[in-house]
């Protein structure tokens, strides 16, 4: 919580973070508490009115995950997962999860299986 001094430092909390804590979620509440919320702005220095400004714009570059976890599996059964960037090639991501199976990979590679952004099944016959 950034309101309370962190651990290895004393710092004191700072106007950002009580804007941060208090206006953005209390922009949202303006509309069904507006007394209140009013009186947070001219509390915090702020000029004009809350009723006049905008709503948060939504951002959908901010909602995409940058990472994706993949799940490994040998004929079917979980063998474990890892972490990849979400536009990795099929190729290299099949080759990652080769590198992390290492010594389980026992026998010969029958059929790679890749699901995007979900799993690697690599099927082996003994």
């Amino acid at each position: 919580n950034r309101l309370f001094p962190r651990p290895r430092s004393k710092a004191l909390v700072t106007p950002c973070h009580w804007h941060e804590a208090l206006l953005i979620p209390g922009g949202n509440f303006r509309r069904s508490s507006p007394h209140i919320t009013e009186e947070l702005w001219q509390i915090c220095g702020f000029s004009g009115k809350i009723y006049q400004t905008s709503w948060p714009e939504y951002e959908e570059a901010k909602t995409i995950e940058a990472t994706v976890e993949i799940a490994m599996q040998i004929n079917g059964k979980m063998r474990g997962t890892f972490s990849i960037p979400q536009d990795l090639a099929k190729e290299q991501v099949i080759a990652r999860a080769k590198e992390l199976l290492g010594d389980k990979l026992t026998g010969t590679i029958v059929k790679e299986i890749y699901v995007p952004g979900r799993l690697v099944n690599i099927v082996v016959k003994p």
